[in-house]
């Protein structure tokens, strides 16, 4: 995998052109956090009993929850000021891999009531 530093971002109008595949190398990124979680699940898998696995796992799972709902914070801050900016739901979509649909169904969520911008 080919880690590249994030495209600078312009304080007028954000370009979002490839930001799907830009990550970094720093002490939590994605690639220090997916060898973390590999050593987590060999540990897991490790453990012979099962009442101490269940309880591991549940932890665990617990702990990834967590994790997800804040990335899909942040990525639904960020798909927010795309589209007040005057980025199109299908730009968005093709940088999210998410359809156009569901980038109007996020941004219809997120905006405060009333800024129908």
């Amino acid at each position: 995998m080919v880690f590249r530093e994030p495209t600078p971002v312009q304080p007028s109008r954000t370009s979002i052109a490839g930001v799907a595949t830009a990550s970094t190398r720093t002490d939590g990124s994605p690639r220090a956090r997916q060898i973390s979680l590999g050593r987590r699940l060999e540990t897991l898998r490790a453990i012979r009993d099962p009442a101490t696995k269940l309880a591991a796992a549940t932890r665990l799972l617990d702990e990834l929850r967590a994790d997800e709902r804040a990335v899909a914070a942040i990525r639904d801050a960020a798909i927010l000021a795309l589209a007040s900016e005057g980025h199109s739901y299908a730009q968005i979509a093709q940088a999210t891999r998410l359809t156009r649909g569901r980038i109007a169904q996020l941004v219809q969520r997120l905006r405060p009531p009333g800024d129908s911008d």
